[in-house]
């Protein structure tokens, strides 16, 4: 008898949580890349949690005195309940998706805009007795790219790159019979991590 339609591969725990190459220097970089950009996130999600925990809000301390082009938008998010609901938890989920490689994809799109973010709201303000132009101004000061556009465009590979189907839970879950089977969960966790 011939192969089935609802016939899946059934493949080993190895295969599973490394998709076949144990040996891959791609992978275990991009795991190292992974789960240390992922502690730094986590870890500045849990620094805000025990701030809130101490009566005060991550946002009034961070947002209420940024100086750059943007300030005015950005200090008025200060103290904003949503804001640093969106600030604080969303650092730490992005930490959690990194380290564990969960939802990856997820994880690097929201790391992105996080990144992004933080890169625009720590931009710096141009001197009063600056004359040229502000884009020169960030070049003269070496403030054009910092530690934000580099995370951002880590994050952009890691959308691409989907870093958790190697030592990660995103592997283990598209390799399991029980996503197989499931043409939904299939797309669904392809999709996302």
């Amino acid at each position: 008898m011939g192969a089935t339609a609802n016939a899946y591969e059934r493949k080993t725990w190895k295969e599973s949580l490394f998709g076949g190459s144990l040996k891959s220097g791609r992978g275990w970089s991009l795991v190292a890349l992974r789960v240390a950009l992922g502690f730094m996130f986590l870890y500045g999600g849990y620094e805000k949690i025990m701030t809130e925990l101490g009566g005060k809000m991550a946002t009034k301390g961070f947002l209420a005195h940024v100086a750059g082009p943007l300030a005015g938008v950005f200090t008025s998010m200060s103290g904003n309940p949503a804001v640093e609901g969106l600030l604080v938890y969303g650092e730490l989920l992005v930490g959690l998706s990194l380290v564990l490689g969960v939802v990856t994809r997820v994880g690097g799109v929201s790391g992105a805009l996080l990144s992004a973010l933080l890169y625009l709201s720590t931009l710096p303000a141009m001197p009063a007795t600056y004359t040229g132009g502000y884009f020169n101004y960030l070049l003269s000061t070496n403030a054009l790219v910092n530690e934000y556009i580099i995370f951002t465009l880590v994050f952009v590979a890691f959308v691409f790159l989907v870093p958790g189907r190697f030592f990660g839970v995103d592997g283990i879950l598209q390799n399991s019979s029980f996503v197989q089977r499931r043409p939904i969960l299939s797309r669904m966790a392809k999709v996302l991590g």
